[in-house]
């Protein structure tokens, strides 16, 4: 299954790129055709794992994944953000044009989207108003990644600059 799964990927979408698990049980991954590959890990022995869905975003390749218990987040190299829901079937809940700067990292908490790009930028997004919240300046090149603190309202970033900045 596994060997039918990778060659799946390997013909119809070149290469993978961002992974994120949900809460329920499944593992997406990102491909370079911009698609989402979703498979279902039912036990944590890996029994039983089987594709799932391949969602949609748009011609642009994955370039990162995040997720929360209701939210599945990604981010693709035009800087597009997509919102899917893994309690209702990863239905698309929302979608954010990009400017054009790949987005190189997403974290998720709550009903907040954090996204990182390629041009020193962080944006905080909120699916449930379907709005840009924030728009932060926050390094003076790439940001490489960012994390959100499991319980409090931190963030942390890192870039090409060399700096860490923590966010509150």
């Amino acid at each position: 299954l596994l060997f039918l799964f990778w060659f799946w990927c390997w013909t119809e979408n070149h290469f993978s790129k961002g992974i994120t698990s949900t809460e329920n049980g499944y593992v997406c991954t990102g491909t370079s055709s911009g698609n989402i590959v979703v498979i279902n890990v039912p036990s944590r022995g890996g029994e039983g794992i089987t594709f799932f869905d391949n969602l949609e975003t748009k011609e642009s390749p994955v370039s990162c994944l995040g997720s929360s218990i209701a939210l599945v987040a990604c981010g693709n190299d035009n800087g597009d953000i997509f919102g899917f829901d893994p309690n209702s079937a990863f239905e698309r809940v929302c979608r954010f044009n990009g400017l054009g700067f790949p987005c190189t990292s997403i974290a998720v908490k709550d009903d907040y989207i954090l996204a990182s790009f390629m041009n020193g930028k962080i944006r905080l997004y909120r699916p449930s108003v379907q709005e840009l919240s924030i728009e932060i300046n926050a390094h003076s090149r790439n940001i490489n990644a960012i994390a959100v603190h499991p319980s409090q309202y931190l963030a942390g970033s890192v870039g090409d600059d060399q700096i860490l900045h923590v966010w509150t």
